[in-house]
């Protein structure tokens, strides 16, 4: 019993200690301001990434897959004999499909072999003459070419500093237009690293005889900061 009315009478002298003002200031919301700050640099892309596909089709699987076989090998030669040691050539997807006639789904007509190969290339003025050769080699099918850039995480910081520059900048306007002045910064956060994401850009693919024209842009590099402020 002595121990509750001690521990009662010191929760008494501590409120008696912090008047009720004080408490009421100690709990009242501390005014804020959220603000978001973005910004784009555009970067050149020094990597390139092309998918070509060879597609057989045949009425045994056997012979689709082996007429798949000489046909890719080819666009593997000629791809081969205009790379560098710098780029990559490597099988990105292999399937064997059998092909049902519209009467019938209990036996198949024939089979259809797609053999995918990626290039990734440093190589960026070659890439008409990567699509020709491997047009000509046999290749049914293009996709790409991508860019990216070795140089991403040094463009992500300078537009994460940009982005945030720009959230200052609005914070302090808009606090200045509330009539209000920015005391300090309580947090700066923004999202967690994404791995970079291939910019895809269109490329003519046709087997003519003049070289397939492919320009390459610039990419961008895009951030966004959240800061929030405190208020006076």
């Amino acid at each position: 019993m002595t121990a509750r009315i001690l521990i009662s009478l010191l929760g008494l002298t501590a409120l008696l200690a912090f008047p009720a003002s004080s408490r009421a200031a100690q709990l009242a919301p501390v005014p804020t301001i959220e603000v978001l700050g973005t910004a784009r640099i555009m970067i050149k892309p020094d990597i390139a990434v092309l998918s070509f596909a060879v597609e057989v089709n045949a009425k045994s699987a056997q012979d689709a897959v082996r007429q798949s076989a000489e046909q890719t090998s080819r666009v593997l030669a000629a791809l081969r004999a205009v790379t560098a040691d710098t780029d990559s050539l490597k099988t990105s997807a292999y399937g064997v499909y059998p092909v049902y006639g519209k009467d019938s789904r209990l036996a198949p007509e024939g089979y259809r072999v797609r053999s995918s190969i990626t290039l990734e290339t440093r190589q960026l003025d070659k890439l008409g003459q990567f699509i020709d050769e491997a047009v000509k080699a046999g290749a049914t099918n293009i996709s790409g070419p991508s860019f990216r850039t070795t140089r991403d995480e040094e463009a992500k910081r300078e537009a994460n500093a940009q982005a945030l520059r720009q959230a200052i900048e609005n914070g302090r306007a808009l606090a200045k237009a509330a009539g209000v002045t920015i005391k300090r910064i309580l947090s700066i956060s923004y999202p967690s690293r994404e791995a970079p994401r291939p910019f895809p850009m269109e490329a003519s693919i046709a087997a003519a005889a003049a070289p397939t024209p492919v320009i390459v842009g610039d990419i961008p590099v895009d951030a966004t900061v959240s800061v929030t402020f405190q208020l006076d």
